[in-house]
């Protein structure tokens, strides 16, 4: 995510990038299409695709790219995170009780 951020920011007079977004509350991070300048108002994925496909036909492509790699980075952090949460469900369920033994010899 951080490099696709980085790129998106590398970009000489550009209208749009890309940044970083967390959900406190759960800790979901997602990467999302933030406006440049004044406003640096979030837009979806379609406004920015609006955005970008009046550049010229070069430009337009890397910003496609980048944003399919993005939407990419963003559905894997989910699919790792539901993996994450069900490997946990797992260990709490698997864990064994764990009683004192006496230790030989001591009274």
């Amino acid at each position: 995510m951080d490099e696709l951020i980085e790129a998106s920011k590398r970009v000489h007079g550009g209208h749009i990038y890309l940044a970083r977004h967390l959900r406190a509350s759960t800790g979901y991070t997602f990467l999302r299409w933030r406006e440049a300048g004044g406003s640096k108002r979030h837009l979806s994925w379609e406004l920015a695709q609006q955005m970008y496909s009046a550049y010229q036909q070069r430009t337009r492509s890397w910003y496609a790219q980048l944003s399919e790699q993005a939407m990419k980075a963003n559905d894997e952090h989910v699919r790792l995170r539901k993996e994450i949460r069900m490997i946990r469900r797992r260990l709490i369920r698997s864990e064994r009780a764990v009683y004192a033994k006496a230790i030989p010899g001591s009274k």
